[in-house]
């Protein structure tokens, strides 16, 4: 990668993958199509608007979005957006050379996460999509909430009685040491 983007001529590639319950679905910031890795990535042209995310010197998880737009509303299925949350999304930066379009060294990745929420903006003629996915830092930085209660643990671990007797525990009077 370091020696393709130091070749004269190089034609940059921001390429977005998606996996959603019908399937993954792959597109890159050009016309046509491209190779990666056995995977073909669609051309989506000016119609992909990419909001990448930017880097923090504290560490927080950033979002990036990525906004498909252009289509017919007959063309899009909302039921496509149906159950994607929590779904991997990443996007990549890769250059090719730019006669043959063949994709140069190993792309790098710019974002890995999921998929968070969804815009669906339909217009008259034309309708478009914003997916936002959350960095795969923000799943760290939630607040997780965990009771040592055997009913949390039975809803954990099914048939699971390490818990069972915490709750006597609370009124329990245990003598320790010397008596007087």
């Amino acid at each position: 990668m370091k020696a393709a983007v130091g070749a004269d001529t190089v034609a940059p590639l921001l390429l977005f993958e998606a996996d959603f319950p019908d399937g993954m679905v792959r597109l890159w910031n050009g016309l046509g199509e491209v190779t990666l890795d056995g995977e073909t990535w669609y051309g989506a042209g000016e119609l992909l608007e990419v909001e990448p995310a930017s880097e923090t010197v504290d560490g927080s998880a950033q979002n990036v979005s990525v906004t498909v737009s252009g289509f017919t509303p007959e063309v899009f299925d909302p039921v496509m957006l149906d159950g994607y949350q929590g779904r991997a999304a990443r996007m990549l930066f890769a250059v090719a050379d730019p006669e043959t379009g063949e994709i140069l060294g190993t792309p790098y990745v710019l974002f890995e996460g999921v998929m968070d929420s969804d815009e669906v903006n339909e217009g008259g003629e034309s309708a478009s999509i914003r997916i936002t996915a959350s960095n795969i830092l923000a799943d760290l930085l939630k607040v997780r909430v965990w009771r040592y209660t055997h009913e949390h643990q039975q809803r954990m671990f099914p048939g699971d009685d390490g818990l069972e007797f915490v709750a006597a525990l609370q009124d329990l009077e245990i003598k320790w040491g010397k008596t007087a």
